[in-house]
């Protein structure tokens, strides 16, 4: 029985062949046999159990071109539709529909909220700023208002993205073939995750140096060497964040297709694991110096608390700042702990099974 696969059998350019079959005057990646790769079976399968030579009809996105003889004995051979994992989503039903209204109407609320709460932020420490310009509450104004601006920007840049996706119904094939968008999207995920946990660690080195030592703190923390630091610290997390990309490797699209990260499941390159375990072990570094900071800070205030009447304006100047810092490490360890040690955990169970 000889047949021919039509364009009715054989359609788009992720179309695969199932099984180990060589062939017949044409060529494909694999040079040879047609193998299996990680591919998923999304429709009905055609089979022979005959010899024929089935003719494959290709067009230019097609991966290989030619004939496949089917075998005259043994299993019989499969064709079937293949598709890779970033296969196009199936048209969305009225359930789908509904839940895509809910998911980007949370995500606009959530932004917006963002948004207008770091705008507030923003206008009131800037006002403080100019008050406290040459005092020591100068420099940590200027962090403060710096971690501000650099949360307003992530959720302004990743909201936007994170809409667009949920408003196409996370399809990436459509809008996203080269993966430029994964990759910004993975940048930003990086970038805004790191810098608010490296700037809370500095702000609390900062208090803890303004309290402890004070008369260095008021020579050496001046406005100019917060704003170094402060671009230092920009300026280490964008080389964080374009690590993967100098490396030539890619950020990928997660579990749930609603936003790109580090790799993360089924790592078997070291350097895809370097990454994430670099990731993780800066931001459970930072956590971990502004708690111990932190305690310091409050151990020493504790201890000052007997000390004459004239310090009790400068220990409540000092007792509101640690407060706001306490605040700001307790949001961050509930936000961003259960991820850290989960890619940590990750990364030792990788080096154990392997």
């Amino acid at each position: 029985m000889v047949g021919a696969v039509t364009g009715d059998d054989w359609r788009g350019p992720q179309d695969r062949i199932e099984g180990n079959l060589p062939i017949v005057g044409g060529s494909n990646p694999d040079n040879g046999a047609l193998k299996p790769g990680n591919w998923t079976p999304i429709e009905t399968e055609w089979s022979g159990d005959q010899v024929g030579a089935h003719a494959l009809h290709t067009d230019r996105d097609h991966q290989f071109s030619g004939s496949v003889r089917v075998p005259a004995v043994g299993p019989p051979a499969t064709i079937r539709r293949w598709s890779s994992i970033a296969e196009p989503c199936p048209p969305p039903n009225s359930t789908d529909l509904r839940d895509l209204k809910i998911s980007v109407f949370f995500s606009i609320v959530f932004m917006t909220v963002g948004i207008t709460s770091n705008s507030l932020a923003i206008v009131i420490l800037l006002k403080a700023y100019q008050r406290f310009r040459k005092k020591s509450k100068a420099s940590f104004l200027l962090f403060a208002s710096g971690l501000v601006f650099t949360d307003l920007f992530g959720h302004l840049i990743n909201g936007t993205i994170a809409v667009f996706i949920y408003a196409s119904n996370r399809d990436w094939s459509k809008f996203d073939h080269a993966d430029v968008l994964c990759s910004i999207f993975g940048m930003c995920m990086v970038f805004f995750g790191l810098c608010p946990l490296l700037l809370g660690s500095v702000m609390a080195v900062e208090r803890c140096i303004g309290v402890t030592e004070p008369i260095f703190h008021s020579t050496k923390m001046t406005s100019r060497h917060a704003k170094m630091i402060l671009a230092f610290v920009w300026l280490f997390a964008i080389f964080v964040a374009l690590l993967p990309i100098m490396t030539l490797r890619s950020y990928h699209i997660q579990a749930t297709r609603t936003w790109c990260f580090l790799k993360t499941e089924k790592i078997e390159d070291w350097m895809d694991q370097f990454h994430l375990l670099f990731f993780s072990s800066l931001g459970l570094l930072s956590l971990a110096i502004s708690f111990v900071c932190n305690a310091m800070t409050g151990i020493t205030l504790l201890r000052s608390k007997l000390k004459s009447q004239q310090h009790r304006q400068g220990r409540s100047h000092h007792l509101e700042m640690i407060i706001q810092l306490l605040a700001i490490m307790c949001v961050s360890c509930i936000c961003w702990t259960p991820f850290l040690v989960s890619s940590r955990t990750h990364k030792k169970t990788l080096r154990t099974l392997s």
